[in-house]
């Protein structure tokens, strides 16, 4: 994409593009693909969410290419998406922005802004390599970029229907760490420092009423009922 293009009907050519961009190709250091979609969102407040974010992408200087997304998206705002039944996961078709030249933390910053769970982010730090980075930080290895390919999520181009998505290949690292200074960072460090016997207890989550291991429940976000009553077992306990 040209850098003065602020948006860009997709062609055939489109899928090239972002091959392109992906392979850290024509000046492009880094790209992540981001939506404002939500699923209690009206069509139309969606609409206007995404319309928002194309603005604030616009007033960073940089530019998108439009395409369809396609997420599993957890209908329970109060499970932890990690932790989200598959009777909760439901197929969501979201216009989603691809963007080149975003840092990690800008991209992370709009994802959060609006309600995601997670955003798509590669670049030269990624060493080509899709990453899922969740809205605590926690970063997730998707793998190399696959055109003509469907996975749990893809993006298909507007006009032509061809699809890409990223595949990790068999027996390849999944968890790739978390982003500096996030809640995830922090929670890493507090869990390596519990002994076995408190992570593998169970506090009770007050917004399903399901118990989950002190582990899980400190993965959550800091604002989670879950987290907090983890937090104070953890207390509780390092006290005797």
């Amino acid at each position: 994409m040209e850098k003065n293009c602020t948006k860009v009907i997709l062609t055939e050519a489109s899928l090239g593009r972002i091959f392109q961009h992906i392979q850290s190709k024509k000046n492009v250091k880094s790209w992540g693909v981001i939506t404002a979609y939500r699923y209690e969102n009206t069509p139309q407040q969606n609409k206007e969410a995404n319309l928002e974010l194309a603005k604030k992408i616009r007033q960073k200087g940089l530019g998108f290419i439009e395409m369809e997304g396609h997420w599993q998206e957890c209908q329970d705002k109060h499970i932890n998406y990690f932790d989200c039944p598959k009777d909760k996961l439901k197929d969501s078709t979201e216009m989603a922005l691809f963007i080149p030249n975003i840092s990690l933390k800008d991209a992370h910053s709009l994802g959060n802004n609006y309600g995601q769970d997670a955003i798509l982010y590669g670049g030269e730090d990624t060493k080509g390599k899709g990453l899922l980075v969740y809205k605590n930080g926690r970063m997730e290895n998707v793998g190399d970029f696959h055109p003509d390919n469907m996975q749990q999520a893809y993006s298909k181009m507007r006009n032509t229907g061809k699809t890409f998505a990223f595949q990790r290949e068999k027996n390849k690292k999944k968890n790739m760490g978390t982003l500096p200074g996030s809640s995830a960072e922090k929670d890493d460090k507090l869990i390596k420092m519990l002994p076995k016997d408190i992570l593998n207890k169970t506090v009770r989550n007050p917004e399903t009423g399901r118990d989950i291991k002190v582990q899980s429940a400190l993965k959550y976000d800091d604002k989670a009922p879950v987290k907090r009553a983890a937090t104070s077992l953890v207390a509780m306990m390092n006290k005797r």
